[in-house]
């Protein structure tokens, strides 16, 4: 038990040092002149915010581990009490679930810079 508790503090903590960059980001930004960047950035990490709060418990812990801490399967196992290949398994269902999510994104981008599909 004591090994999870640690592993979803680590978690949080992520979540947390995530937060607080992308907010130091955007204090910073507010004082730049690229307002259309700042809004399309903050959308673009509120959407991300959002897939990510959409994957089950441990695909998001164990895609924060592995993906944004820089932890090995092995060591996100030990800390989870997983095998390293549960440990795949779950990062590689975080990553398929966010790319689902977040495929309208690259689909906008590609169709035009941006632009809405809505027809005129």
């Amino acid at each position: 038990m004591g090994a999870h508790r640690i592993a979803v503090n680590r978690t949080l903590n992520a979540l947390r040092k995530i937060k607080r960059i992308a907010k130091l980001e955007t204090d910073i930004e507010d004082d730049s002149a690229f307002v259309e960047g700042d809004s399309d950035r903050t959308f673009l990490a509120e959407s991300i915010d959002e897939a990510m709060g959409k994957l089950s418990p441990g695909a998001r812990m164990v895609f924060v581990l592995h993906d944004i801490e820089g932890y090995t399967h092995d060591e996100i196992g030990r800390e989870l009490g997983i095998t390293s290949g549960g440990s795949k398994s779950q990062l590689f269902k975080a990553r398929a679930k966010l790319r689902r999510l977040l495929a309208h994104l690259v689909d906008e981008t590609r169709a035009g810079n941006g632009m809405s599909h809505a027809p005129v």
